[in-house]
């Protein structure tokens, strides 16, 4: 008779790889048992048993036979792929302005999606989840969602649970979460949308980048971060708030009620106000335009001005907050992301000159930058992944 510690051990590791199986799946959507066994190093015989239970319960479905033969029986090997059927997936952002979902199938295909004005105002947490739920109701045809995943601006609970501050969001506002839940009766997972972003570039290198960084410059600055091949986060929240490490103790007023942060130099609308001759204690009204950075860009590179200096001080400040991050995780790659990242061109000197000065280290690394302007699709794509891997994470591991 099988001791009981030994049946819970080995009841694990079924979990475990049912879990594995259903991740080479998200890397390669179509894979025969042979293909799966290689990519995850398991046994002909588990590959065979868990694979034909997933088959049973409707979560993998064959797909049209490889054309290459199985060489040890001569006949087209049958693939396999994650059934679309099996869950309907909602996943969006709601950034400074703009609310967007899109509705995804359980293999990750997009079926529609939608993006509208989002204006706060002070909002009831109510009021957002019906606003929301009219448009999943909108974009899935009536159709319930199975899970429902969101990148928010913001500080987000370790459980991604709720929204513990946002930038965005009324205080009652921030709990629209739970209103989402009850309103739609799936569960919703809200995470930073910073956090989210790593994520999809994570999947896109394949996660052969162990330690990486991505700094957000929008409406505000913020960061993902992935050591040693995991996302890095707080104790107890999302964590990892780049933007409103100290800058200058007292200086330019920040969205989030500080003065001095990062953010209130590195952002477009810290950048735009330093630009214009605006106030240092007042925060413009409206995002600011894509137009406009290129404006800032233009005049600064015509010579010396408001322009330049508003980029000198923010690539100062950028500098001075990756130094301290280097200075504790040692030098990572940074991809800078969103409409502002047009201006780390123009910035990069200074940048790197900055790094250089403040960052003490006897054999001075390479360090790349990399710059992609759409940060929506990006949340969006994180937000999909988070939700599929919580759905894949129930198959395997139970509710």
């Amino acid at each position: 008779m099988q001791a009981p510690e030994k049946a819970i051990l080995s009841d694990d590791v079924r979990k475990q790889n049912r879990f594995r199986i259903l991740n080479a799946f998200r890397q390669s959507p179509s894979l025969s048992r042979t293909q799966l066994a290689e990519n995850t190093r398991l046994s002909p015989g588990t590959i065979t048993n868990i694979t034909t239970q997933l088959l049973t319960d409707g979560i993998l479905r064959t797909s049209a036979p490889d054309s290459a033969p199985d060489t040890r029986q001569g006949r087209p090997r049958v693939q396999l792929a994650l059934n679309p059927a099996h869950a309907t997936v909602v996943s969006g952002s709601l950034t400074y302005g703009r609310l967007t979902l899109r509705a995804s199938d359980y293999a990750g295909a997009q079926a529609a999606s939608v993006t509208q004005e989002f204006v706060s105002d002070g909002k009831t947490a109510q009021r957002i989840a019906d606003e929301i739920s009219g448009l999943i109701r909108q974009i899935t045809g009536g159709q319930s969602a199975d899970i429902i995943s969101f990148g928010v601006q913001g500080t987000t609970a370790k459980d991604r649970s709720s929204v513990l501050w946002s930038p965005i969001l009324s205080e009652d506002g921030c709990a629209f979460a739970a209103a989402l839940v009850e309103k739609t009766g799936a569960p919703v997972l809200v995470e930073n949308d910073c956090a989210l972003i790593i994520r999809a570039l994570d999947r896109r290198q394949g996660g052969k980048v162990a330690t990486f960084g991505a700094v957000l410059m929008s409406y505000g600055i913020g960061m993902g971060l992935y050591v040693n091949g995991a996302l890095f986060g707080g104790q107890q929240s999302s964590a990892t708030e780049f933007g409103h490490l100290p800058y200058r103790p007292g200086g330019a007023q920040c969205r989030c009620g500080k003065k001095g942060c990062i953010e209130a130099y590195a952002s477009d609308y810290a950048i735009w106000r330093a630009a214009t001759g605006m106030d240092r204690s007042l925060l413009p009204r409206s995002p600011v335009s894509p137009e406009m950075i290129r404006s800032v860009i233009e005049r600064a590179a015509a010579g010396d001005g408001p322009e330049r200096a508003a980029l000198q001080e923010a690539s100062r400040a950028l500098g001075i907050g990756l130094a301290t991050l280097f200075a504790l995780f040692d030098p990572f790659p940074v991809v800078f992301i969103g409409p502002g990242s047009a201006l780390v061109s123009v910035m990069e000197d200074e940048l790197r000159s900055t790094l250089r000065e403040n960052f003490r280290f006897k054999q001075r690394p390479h360090l790349t930058f990399q710059t992609e302007t759409d940060e929506t699709a990006l949340t969006e794509q994180g937000a999909e992944i988070a939700a599929l891997e919580n759905l894949d994470r129930i198959v395997a591991y139970g509710a």
